[in-house]
């Protein structure tokens, strides 16, 4: 989701190269999951890179404490689950077990993690 990075330059690729699905974390949820099914069954993928990367917004805050500050100003919980996470590393592994594991993935998908340096332009694979 940040707009600092480019996929694209970031691996190479040119418009057209890979399905990129976005979104806050880079997390595996329910509508990543769905899009990914999609791309799996209709287009054929079977190369997924988790990407998440250095200074992410979601490794500053808790849920608690922002669903405090939106139920505050706008007066109405939802419940709505922002899912920040503390430790980068940890939640990569998290995201590629929960891929991996998924019913409806493709049992020949090559499924990895990488951490973007979000200063150098680098990134390693650490899965």
């Amino acid at each position: 989701m940040d707009a600092r990075i480019s996929v694209e330059r970031s691996f190479g690729l040119q418009v057209g190269d890979a399905n990129i699905i976005r979104n806050a974390g880079g997390l595996a949820t329910e509508d990543a999951l769905r899009s990914l099914v999609v791309s799996q069954h209709l287009l054929e993928t079977r190369r997924v890179v988790v990407l998440q990367h250095t200074d992410c917004g979601m490794l500053k805050f808790q849920d608690g404490e922002i669903a405090a500050q939106l139920v505050a100003r706008f007066g109405l919980d939802t419940q709505v689950r922002l899912l920040a996470f503390r430790d980068l590393e940890e939640s990569v592994l998290n995201q590629v077990s929960a891929i991996r594991n998924f019913g409806w993935i493709h049992p020949d998908t090559d499924v990895v993690g990488a951490i973007l340096d979000i200063r150098s332009g680098s990134y390693r694979t650490i899965t």
